[in-house]
């Protein structure tokens, strides 16, 4: 008797709609999530990134929308680790831009991204997902092309035009042309209701991720703080980025995680709201202060919205006063390490830390090639090359600055195609507004407007949270009944 229940048991277990479920649920973020962080703490990330590739070609055979590959895409990153990071953050030799090359693992682990790859194409195909009237459908085609035609024009005519510019402009352009599309196209199949729930509670995973790897940084570190009580920053660093980087990777969830806060249900809007005031908390630890800058506001302004858009205000007082007990209460706890890092603000102060000379340097090269730029890498010239700016060797140094980047380097046929993009892109939000696309729109600002302070929309890692962002956005839009998209909108 209990072999036939076995034997029916793994029957169900693997079948297609057991399977489906599995990766569909919550169940399959946060088992992708725990592999993160144990990858991240043990330095084990490279084999459990496989297994990690592993399940996501699996759940690609069964799943009749992207949703998986939102939850690998927006996580993966994180389970670099330290001992083994390709960045040049002032380590040992030994530890610096080898690990991922000795051996066989740098074919491996580019290896390891073909199965996911083909495994996607067949999604495609198995879903009848792509055809003339969901490729006509798909929302700012011709702004979105312009972009990425100037992406992969940075730098010529500059006379210092290089194939680096070419290969770092046809990755920007993937990033802001080709994996929106995917996505809107991938999230047919979804309601935008469970969709939305299943985004924020990532979030919140996200959170308790960066929160678990900004513990380690302080508790592992040795030198990081300093006899004076100071934070020492060029020691703050992930295996994946540094202090602005894991700032802004927090600031981003701020507005998706009141969502939660206002819309999660009863048992649940305590939780997100929990959540985004220690997204809060993990943000100043960062000490970042643009990261607190644009967190603070990003914060400050979700909380009165929420509370103005909430059907049971005073239930919402009374959760957000019993939060900020409670944050307070691990405040105190923790006061050394949080007087630590107010110390760091305020030994800092508001000084432009070298920004402006940038941005002067930036437009300088402007003036030398003004149609096209200098190159992302050309532009690298004119900083000092002593105290590079990227910490990433195939990474451009960059102006820490939106506009002064696509000027200096992508020139004003650059500046102009970001512009007419941007312009395009606001239409969802003023058009039929609503509560939900004003806090994904606010997440989404959040990147563009950390981005006037740093790389952030230059950067890799961040413009993938911004993809989903703007895929969601447009999946509202489509439920809304408006769905008469054009070239340009």
């Amino acid at each position: 008797m209990s072999s036939v229940r076995t034997k029916f048991s793994l029957k169900d277990i693997f079948s297609h709609d057991s399977l489906r479920a599995f990766f569909m649920s919550k169940y399959y973020a946060v088992l992708v999530c725990v592999i993160v962080v144990v990858g991240y703490l043990t330095g084990a990330e490279f084999y459990l990134h496989l297994i990690n590739m592993a399940l996501l070609t699996v759940a690609l055979f069964h799943v009749d929308s992207l949703r998986p590959v939102i939850t690998v895409l927006c996580t993966f990153v994180f389970q670099i680790s330290r001992h083994h990071t390709p960045a040049d953050f002032n380590m040992d030799e030994a530890q610096t831009n080898l690990y991922y090359f000795e051996g066989a693992r740098g074919v491996i682990f580019v290896l390891s991204f073909v199965p996911v790859a083909c495994a996607l194409v067949m999604f495609f195909i198995r879903n009848k997902l792509i055809n003339k009237a969901s490729l006509r459908s798909l929302p700012m085609l011709i702004p979105s092309g312009v972009l990425a035609l100037a992406f992969a024009l940075n730098g010529v005519l500059s006379g210092g035009w290089t194939v680096g510019n070419l290969g770092f402009g046809l990755v920007q352009a993937f990033i802001w042309f080709i994996i929106p599309y995917l996505f809107i196209l991938g999230l047919k199949n979804e309601k935008s209701g469970s969709l939305i729930s299943y985004f924020v509670f990532l979030a919140s995973l996200i959170v308790i991720i960066l929160l678990i790897e900004v513990a380690d940084i302080y508790l592992n570190t040795d030198g990081i703080i300093t006899e004076d009580r100071g934070v020492v920053r060029e020691l703050f660093t992930y295996g994946w980025g540094n202090c602005n980087t894991g700032a802004q990777a927090l600031v981003v969830l701020i507005p998706i995680l009141f969502i939660g806060a206002t819309l999660g249900g009863n048992k649940r809007q305590v939780y997100y709201f929990a959540m985004a005031t220690l997204a809060m908390l993990g943000i100043f630890l960062n000490v970042s202060r643009s990261g607190f800058l644009i967190g603070g506001m990003a914060y400050a302004v979700c909380t009165v919205v929420s509370f103005i858009k909430s059907n049971k205000k005073p239930r919402f007082l009374i959760e957000v006063g019993a939060v900020l007990v409670g944050v307070a209460i691990i405040v105190i706890s923790f006061n050394n390490i949080i007087f630590t890092a107010l110390q760091d603000y305020i030994k800092r102060g508001v000084g432009d830390t070298g920004r402006f000379s940038l941005w002067a340097e930036a437009l300088r090269a402007f003036t030398t090639a003004p149609t096209f730029g200098k190159g992302f890498f050309g532009l690298s010239e004119y900083f000092n090359i002593s105290n590079p700016i990227s910490t990433i060797a195939f990474l451009p140094d960059m102006s820490h600055n939106t506009v002064a980047q696509f000027l200096g380097a992508m020139g004003v046929f650059g500046l102009l195609a970001y512009g007419f993009y941007r312009i395009c892109s606001f239409r969802p939000f003023f058009k039929k507004p609503s509560y939900l696309k004003t806090m994904l729109g606010g997440a989404m600002l959040t990147v563009l407007g950390g981005s006037l302070l740093d790389n952030f929309i230059f950067n890799i890692l961040p413009m993938f949270m911004y993809a989903v962002l703007f895929a969601i956005v447009y999946k509202l839009e489509s439920e809304d009944g408006e769905k008469k998209n054009n070239l340009f909108f």
